[in-house]
């Protein structure tokens, strides 16, 4: 799995970056696994991708963010879609069904978009 990395403390509040190195850190290789099992080569290739940008960021993007939300929605379509469901084995699903249920925990916990507000064209409109 990934190494910890130190991020700034964020005045009582979880740091997003540091909440989803911790969830990759503990969870990496059932998300890659749930990954590869709902989208196939294409999407482990992008999970493997993510780890990598995951382990170099200092804050959360909204690339980062946006891949996170996909790979939860992939592992949601995929517990919905029926030919889906005859394709995979029962360890796939049970696999599928838990990180879909993390990702969405995490997401949450991360909470919205935090990305800093740019007041430049707001000022420039008003002077």
């Amino acid at each position: 799995m990934l190494p910890m990395i130190n991020t700034p403390d964020y005045s009582g509040e979880e740091d997003p970056i540091a909440a989803i190195k911790r969830f990759v850190h503990e969870n990496g290789h059932s998300l890659l696994g749930a990954v590869a099992a709902a989208g196939g080569p294409r999407a482990r290739q992008n999970c493997l991708q993510l780890f990598c940008d995951i382990a170099e960021a200092q804050r959360l993007t909204r690339p980062v963010r946006a891949e996170f939300k996909r790979f939860q929605e992939l592992l949601s379509l995929a517990r919905a879609d029926e030919r889906e469901l005859e394709r995979l084995n029962d360890h796939d699903l049970a696999a599928i069904d838990q990180m879909a249920g993390k990702l969405e925990s995490l997401l949450q916990r991360i909470g919205p978009d935090r990305a800093p507000i740019d007041m430049s064209k707001m000022l420039t409109k008003l002077a």
